[in-house]
């Protein structure tokens, strides 16, 4: 029994058997690692620019909803003022 376990012993040492499956484990840990990441900085933009859309829809609407009954200026100016609006935000 006692003169199997060098045998056995060298045997795994020289074995490369798992090498593989380590690799992958390693290199798809850094890719979702990675993606984590970068999908959080996504979503942080995203959220900015989502906010900034709601505020300029709500301001848009709140011109139009105003000037409806009482503004005869053209479309083209009543567009250039939400811009206008839009563009400081």
């Amino acid at each position: 029994m006692f003169s199997s376990i060098p045998a056995l012993f060298s045997k795994f040492r020289h074995s490369e058997d798992g090498a593989v499956t380590v690799d992958w484990i390693v290199l798809t840990a850094a890719i979702v690692g990675l993606s984590i990441a970068v999908l959080t900085q996504v979503a942080e933009g995203a959220t900015t620019a989502s906010d900034k859309v709601a505020r300029c829809s709500r301001i848009v609407g709140n011109q139009l909803l105003r000037d409806q009954s009482t503004d005869t200026r053209s479309y083209e100016w009543r567009l250039a003022r939400a811009q206008r609006n839009c563009g400081r935000i």
